[in-house]
């Protein structure tokens, strides 16, 4: 309690133009009617954050949270933010910026699908009117692991720590270029993405080892090279596309010379990685008619037929399946990871009050969303529950949403999303039976707030 006083002491005294802190309150209550077992999901988290400029150029940042949610892990703790950022501005003929970050901080390659995610390490930025270039190096082995979606391996899935629950122990480098405007208005992205597996060779799958000597699977080391354009093709017209290609190793199995699959003989060996994931989006915007806008996109990345699960399982000589090294979702009730999959979305948002200016009710915001659901191998996806393995298919199902968001005041932002999921379930030999899995229904309220 002295030590919180005296924290509490000397964020008071400093200097009003110096700090600012404040808490965010964040609530999520989800009704699934998918799961009898799970019917309501409630989580909330209380963030309390402190600001420090400490310089023209320089600002120290702080966030931590405590997590409550009703199902298992009850409780948990967290360090989302501490950073250090010193920005070195020259003015002149030829103006630049350089500057660097130090801490923990999130940190994105431009297309946010490959990895999108906080890391404990240091970032450098040069900027000029030409080009925004940065160089971010760090490790994910300290952030907690209910705060982390790294999971690359069977081994990321089981890895625990004794006391304290650390995420996946990997070692993540990336080095971005934006030229903004490069030509007719058109931007251009360039990314370089690497991790490499840290987890213990004791632990892990070694060339030569036989299966049944280890439980956890092997180490996956990977590079992701992506470019990617955008910027406006008419008035209120705008697109978006990128590629990315996957190289790197990662384990796969040896059957015995009979081909029998888990015998005593079978073995792990290490193969390289081919893979892919490509997108491209649309944007049209209506100003004039409620600020309305209709969005079309579609992501696709590369799977492998032969995998027993989407992050591990190959038995081949090289591997097609895509692997990001964080893994964001797209969709409300049957959330899909970007591997082995090709989604495409269909977006209408309108503000019905736009033209109450002046109003808290003129930035409500409506969202109608159609998403379709494609495998691109024969092989497992991230939400797989019922899936017909003797299916054929690549089809899986399509998902319509509704979103209301509305901010009624500068501190407060609601948010209510109903979704429903209709499987391809027509026959016993679609990608799901139709004992298997039927429609799926979810609505999810969130609020948060900050003091």
């Amino acid at each position: 309690m002295k030590k919180v006083l005296i924290l509490l002491l000397l964020v008071l005294s400093l200097p009003a133009w110096a700090a600012d802190f404040g808490a965010i309150i964040d609530n999520t209550t989800t009704i699934e009617a998918t799961d009898p077992n799970n019917f309501w999901f409630q989580k909330d988290k209380v963030s309390l954050w402190l600001s420090l400029d400490i310089g023209e150029y320089s600002f120290f940042n702080i966030m931590g949270n405590y997590t409550f949610v009703l199902q298992e892990p009850y409780h948990t703790y967290g360090l989302d933010v501490f950073e250090l950022t010193m920005d070195f501005p020259v003015i002149g003929d030829s103006s630049y910026l350089f500057g660097f970050t130090l801490g923990r901080f999130n940190a994105s390659e431009f297309t946010g699908y490959v990895f999108s995610h906080n890391l404990d390490g240091a970032q450098l930025v040069f900027k000029n009117a030409f080009m925004n270039s940065y160089l971010t190096a760090g490790f994910t082995g300290f952030l907690f692991k209910a705060d982390s979606s790294v999971q690359m391996s069977i081994e990321d899935r089981n890895y625990t720590t004794q006391y304290v629950e650390f995420a996946p122990p990997r070692l993540v480098g990336m080095l971005e270029f934006n030229f903004p405007e490069l030509f007719a208005y058109q931007s251009l992205d360039v990314s370089f993405v690497g991790q490499l597996d840290m987890h213990s060779d004791t632990t892990t799958a070694q060339e030569g080892d036989l299966l049944i000597a280890v439980d956890d699977g092997g180490k996956i080391d990977s590079v992701y090279g992506s470019i990617g354009i955008g910027g406006p093709l008419f008035p209120n017209f705008y697109w978006d596309v990128f590629f990315t290609f996957e190289t790197g190793r990662t384990v796969s199995t040896v059957l015995d010379p009979d081909n029998n699959p888990l015998t005593d003989d079978d073995y792990y060996t290490y193969v390289p990685i081919y893979a892919f994931m490509a997108g491209l989006k649309f944007n049209i915007f209506f100003p004039e008619l409620l600020k309305s806008e209709l969005a079309f996109s579609v992501i696709g990345t590369s799977g492998d037929a032969d995998y027993e699960s989407y992050i591990e399982g190959n038995y081949d000589d090289f591997s097609l399946q895509f692997t990001p090294i964080s893994r964001p979702t797209i969709g409300l009730v049957f959330p899909q990871q970007v591997s082995n999959i090709l989604i495409a979305q269909l977006d209408y948002s309108i503000k019905p009050f736009a033209d109450m200016t002046g109003t808290a009710w003129e930035n409500m915001q409506m969202i109608l969303s159609a998403i379709g659901y494609f495998r691109t191998s024969i092989s497992d996806v991230s939400n797989s529950e019922g899936l017909n393995n003797g299916s054929q298919d690549y089809y899986l199902g399509t998902e319509v949403d509704f979103t209301t968001n509305f901010r009624p005041f500068s501190d407060l932002g609601l948010s209510l999303a109903m979704g429903v999921f209709f499987p391809n379930n027509y026959t016993d030999v679609s990608a799901f039976t139709p004992d298997s899995k039927g429609i799926e229904f979810v609505a999810r309220f969130t609020f948060s707030f900050e003091l």
